[in-house]
Order: C-alpha cells, then structure tokens, then sequence
C-alpha cells in the first residue's frame, strides 16, 4: 500500500509573514478609504476690517499652511469672503497680512479649526460652524504656527492659542518676541510662559518722515513725527516697520543695540539710509 502524503503544516514565520502582508494591505485601504470620504472642507474665511492705524492699506494678504499643504496666496478687500479648502482632519493656520504697496505688515490671523465658529458680522451664506474670522491675536498664533511647520514640527501639539493669550498679557507689544526661537523651544519641549517678556529697547532717530507712519503690528505705536520729520523711537531688537505718506521705515536693532534705519517709498524706491 503507498503512503498517505501528509500535508504540511505552515510555519510560525509562514503565517507573520501573512498576517503583515494582509495588515499592510488592509492599512492601504484604510488609507484609501479616509481620501475618498474625508476630503478637504470648504471653509468660509471673512476678512476682518483694518484697524485705524492701517486705514491707508490696500487691503489683505491672505495665505495658509498645514503639516503637509501650503495654500496659494490670496488678495481679498476688508469685508470679503474667501472660501479655503482645508483639511478635515488636521490644523491649518491662516495669516493675512495688510497691503501697503510692495510691503507687507505683521498678520492677522486664526487657527483652524480650533477658532471655527466665531462670531462674524454681515451675512454669510455658510455653515457658521466653519466661518474663520482672523484677529491679531490670531496672527501670533497662525505665526508661531508657520515657525513650526517650517521646521517639520506639528503645531497640533502645542496650545497656540494659549501662547498668543500669554504673550498678550505680558508683553507690550507680543511681536518683540521671538518667534523663530520660541518655536524651537516649544519643539523641544522647554517652552515657558516667563519666556515672553518685553526686550530692553534701544533710542533710535529718524528723519524724513513726511507724516504719521503706523507700526506694522497690531500692538505697535504710531510714529507723529516732528515739524522737520523727525522722530525718536525706542526700538526692541529685530526688525521693524512702519508705513505712512507712501514711506515705508524699517529700523534695524541687534542684541547689542547697535541698530540702522532706512526710508523708502512703499514702491521699494529708497529715499534715506543710515548704516551704524
């Protein structure tokens, strides 16, 4: 009589090997599936008015990053309504920035979706759970938030909202911050609040201003120059800017308080420039 040939029984690394093919393949489709039913959303962004200060601007800036997108730049009036497409699952920060020729000032901004739903004037027709309103507050945030992403850090972990609170509470003006090392500081786990303190500041003249020349941060104080157009300003390091009388000033101040100054018109021609 032949023998009964037996059937061999698969091995424990036969069947590892399976169950990982058949995991990866199931995570594949799992995957698939989130890009086929969790599209990006449709997000109504309204404009918010410009501040006093910033009534001689042309209008808004508007751009917008996450972990894994950049969205296009945008040019939109006080007042309009710009749809974005965000992404469903994951933040985004929205900064806009005001318009002054070829010049940009600090932004304003908000987080999404931590900041969907709030409150808006005017009539939009939209889900008002998903209408994003930028404010100045919000420009710290969505900033620190860019600082982050840009160096391949998840601003989803950390309080961004909170951060731009404490800094307003405890800062003059909370663009005298840091924002560059305050990121790295908040990657590595070492960030605290008594970090956001206002710098020492340095005395700086300027002259031929031809008028009132308003900060570009929301926080920062006009310039009223002089009859002769000129001014005395106490200055933080770092860079700085204010936009008046088509000029535009940038005062320049390092760490040792050494600092330099150049006036320009708000089409990039320079009119004045003063080196240390």
């Amino acid at each position: 009589m032949g023998m009964k040939k037996q059937r061999s029984t698969p091995g424990l690394s036969s069947v590892l090997s399976h169950l990982f093919s058949f995991a990866l393949c199931m995570a594949s489709l799992y995957q698939g599936a989130c890009t086929a039913f969790w599209p990006d959303l449709a997000v109504p962004v309204v404009l918010p008015a410009l501040p006093p200060a910033w009534s001689g601007a042309d209008g808004w800036e508007l751009d917008w990053r996450s972990m894994a997108m950049v969205g296009p730049v945008l040019f939109a009036a006080p007042g309009d309504t710009l749809i974005l497409f965000l992404p469903r699952t994951s933040f985004a920060a929205i900064r806009c920035r005001p318009v002054f020729g070829s010049c940009r000032g600090l932004p304003y901004g908000t987080i999404w979706p931590l900041d969907a739903g709030a409150p808006v004037s005017g009539d939009v027709a939209a889900d008002p759970e998903r209408v994003l309103s930028p404010d100045a507050r919000g420009g710290l945030a969505a900033e620190l938030a860019f600082c982050l992403y840009q160096g391949g850090w998840d601003a989803a972990c950390f309080n961004l909202r909170r951060f731009a609170g404490e800094a307003e509470l405890r800062m003059t003006d909370p663009w005298d911050s840091d924002l560059a090392a305050q990121a790295i500081a908040v990657a590595e786990g070492r960030f605290r609040a008594d970090y956001l303190r206002t710098p020492d500041k340095t005395l700086v003249g300027v002259s031929g201003l031809l008028g009132d020349m308003a900060s570009d941060s929301p926080w920062g104080e006009t310039i009223k120059p002089g009859a002769q157009g000129q001014a005395t300003l106490a200055v933080s390091p770092g860079v700085h800017r204010w936009f008046g009388c088509t000029q535009e000033l940038v005062v320049s101040v390092s760490s040792d308080g050494s600092s330099e100054w150049i006036l320009r018109g708000t089409d990039g021609r320079v009119m004045q420039k003063v080196l240390p």
